[in-house]
């Protein structure tokens, strides 16, 4: 069973004094790495609580819901009560102030091909699974950075937050508001 993340931008308007809702800022619904650097879900573990890794600091316990969240992100999270979990919310200002730079260890199953060339080369793979008993698979372990590991999260949601950061006053007036289900 899969886990998938419902995540909402905001930014604040000071003029009207609220929280406003924007709704054309991608992000990647399934990156369970980034699902656990945000709010310590899925954290080192996969399906059926399968080993993926040793896991992320998160960025922030989970916070619960804002109470001045917008009207559309609020219809939405009282939709999801009793289905969503771990609901939370952070600023733009405590993702930038996050070290991305971190390192932790992943791992995975891969067939003996790709294990052989990780080793002598360090290629790593570009599919492994977490756990399998076919024939011809072994276990391997490789570092990745926290920013590498989140992966479009990184490279292309924070930088359209931070655009809206420029044009609404700064990252403490941009937060993203989310909970996952599954």
């Amino acid at each position: 069973m899969g886990c998938d993340i419902h995540l909402y931008v905001e930014t604040f308007d000071p003029i009207k004094g609220c929280w406003v809702f924007c709704p054309d800022v991608e992000y990647d619904w399934r990156n369970y790495d980034a699902f656990a650097i945000l709010a310590d879900v899925r954290n080192g573990s996969g399906f059926a609580g399968c080993k993926t890794g040793d896991g992320f600091v998160p960025i922030s316990d989970q916070k619960g819901v804002p109470t001045d969240m917008s009207n559309e992100v609020r219809s939405s999270a009282e939709h999801w009560r009793g289905y969503g979990h771990s609901f939370s919310w952070l600023t733009l200002e405590e993702l930038l102030a996050y070290d991305w730079t971190q390192t932790t260890t992943k791992q995975g199953m891969v067939d003996k091909e790709a294990a052989q060339r990780f080793r002598e080369t360090g290629e790593l793979p570009n599919s492994w699974c977490g756990w399998t008993n076919a024939p011809g698979y072994e276990t391997i372990r490789w570092p990745i950075t926290y920013k590498d590991a989140a992966g479009a999260f990184y490279t292309k949601t924070l930088p359209e937050l931070q655009k809206l950061a420029d044009e609404h006053g700064g990252p403490k007036n941009v937060r993203i508001v989310f909970w996952f289900d599954n």
